[in-house]
């Protein structure tokens, strides 16, 4: 059978009954060696502060020079064991790595607005702070409810899918208001992301979610975020097959390998 689809490629990519759409949103499920994550949030925040293979937008500094850290690969093949065993039963690629500080003066637009990443069902995401995490210095929210989050339909089913037919749930996936009002009025609640270093989550994007902007005088969040998906092959070096923030590549899709 000729793949064309992420769930076609999915299901030829599993090796057992693990089955990753059973997750939405999972706190904590990583272990990560202290020793590794020690040193790379030691030498992210140097990056950070002397600006250094950094990359700066509105909203935050992001770290492109994050791929030359060596302790990053490590911490890829530890998590992409555990992820492979518990959540995909397949062997996973992570096709972007992106590391960043959020800033104290960002408005509350693009990711930093409710929204959806309107990306394919297969496509999950970790994300694993760098720095002590509260609800002042720039924490991620979401929606949920004691059944877990609400998740939002993405019609990008294979990677050719026109954009914008059919159009998304939400136009340019950015959730307005009222609805986040609606959801509020029902079962579900806003529930902030927080931390210390090494805290780490395992979630479909395709739940509402949101950055927060740091107040002032605090140390504002840092974090990787790796969108991680299932492969036909066993990766020999994860952060060498990733892909950062340049070249800028569109973070809505994946080739089907």
């Amino acid at each position: 059978m000729e793949i064309k689809t992420y769930k076609q490629h999915y299901q030829k990519a599993r090796l057992t009954e693990t089955n990753l759409y059973d997750y939405t949103f999972v706190m904590n499920p990583f272990e990560i060696n202290q020793n590794n994550l020690e040193s790379l949030s030691k030498q992210c925040k140097k990056m950070f502060d002397s600006n250094s293979g950094c990359i700066e937008d509105q909203w935050s500094l992001k770290l492109d020079g994050v791929k030359y850290i060596p302790q990053l690969e490590r911490i890829c093949k530890q998590l992409a064991v555990q992820v492979e065993e518990r959540f995909f039963g397949s062997y996973c690629k992570f096709e972007f790595i992106h590391c960043y500080r959020n800033k104290i003066d960002a408005t509350n637009q693009s990711s930093w607005a409710w929204h959806y990443d309107d990306c394919p069902r297969e496509f999950m995401k970790i994300g694993l702070y760098l720095n002590y995490t509260t609800e002042n210095n720039g924490c991620m929210q979401i929606i949920t409810s004691e059944e877990g989050p609400r998740e939002i339909e993405s019609f990008r089913t294979w990677p050719d899918a026109p954009k914008g037919n059919p159009p998304p749930v939400y136009p340019k996936s950015r959730i307005p208001n009222s609805e986040i009002n609606r959801f509020l009025s029902e079962k579900y609640y806003i529930k902030n992301i927080v931390g210390p270093v090494g805290t780490n989550f395992f979630f479909t994007p395709n739940i509402p979610h949101r950055a927060t902007v740091p107040e002032q005088d605090t140390e504002p969040r840092e974090a990787i975020i790796f969108f991680v998906r299932p492969s036909l092959k066993k990766i020999k070096n994860y952060s060498t097959e990733a892909s950062y923030y340049t070249p800028a590549r569109n973070v809505k899709r994946y080739n089907l390998d």
